[in-house]
């Protein structure tokens, strides 16, 4: 029942997350954006340069997409977090035991991206987890 609750409430926190959809996203009639990995990688190369560029200035546009694209994966991150806490890690994706910067999982998921050129038409989140458990993968947890 906790992964259950825990489930839901990482659900409405990705659907939050994703009220204010990047363009080119499809938009579902509850009025969540439908990202493709094509997109969502537009965006965090976006979440990349403005992490890592000092003294520049970013547009309205460009600090939007990286927000879009850190707030994606900070709620799949909390997912995992949640399913990790519940005893379960369906998607074999274990982080490192040493802190690393936020940025880390995105760069991930755009080299993903960019070697795997016909995931871009894919939905973006089986392509973001595909890309996690390739960059940090280990054995599949079974419930307690």
């Amino acid at each position: 029942m906790r992964a259950f609750c825990h489930f839901h409430f990482t659900a409405l926190f990705i659907a939050l997350g994703l009220a204010a959809g990047p363009a080119g996203a499809a938009q579902l009639p509850n009025g969540v954006y439908v990202s493709s990995a094509g997109d969502l990688e537009t965006q965090c190369v976006t979440a990349v340069v403005l992490a890592e560029v000092k003294n520049r200035s970013f547009t309205a546009d460009e600090r939007q997409a990286a927000q879009f694209c850190a707030g994606y994966f900070s709620s799949l991150n909390d997912m995992l977090m949640a399913l990790r806490d519940d005893g379960l890690n369906p998607f074999g994706i274990c982080y490192p035991a040493q802190p690393m910067p936020p940025v880390t999982p995105i760069k991930a998921f755009i080299a993903f991206v960019n070697h795997h050129q016909e995931a871009r038409r894919s939905l973006a989140m089986p392509v973001a987890l595909a890309a996690l458990a390739e960059t940090f993968p280990c054995d599949r947890v079974k419930p307690k």
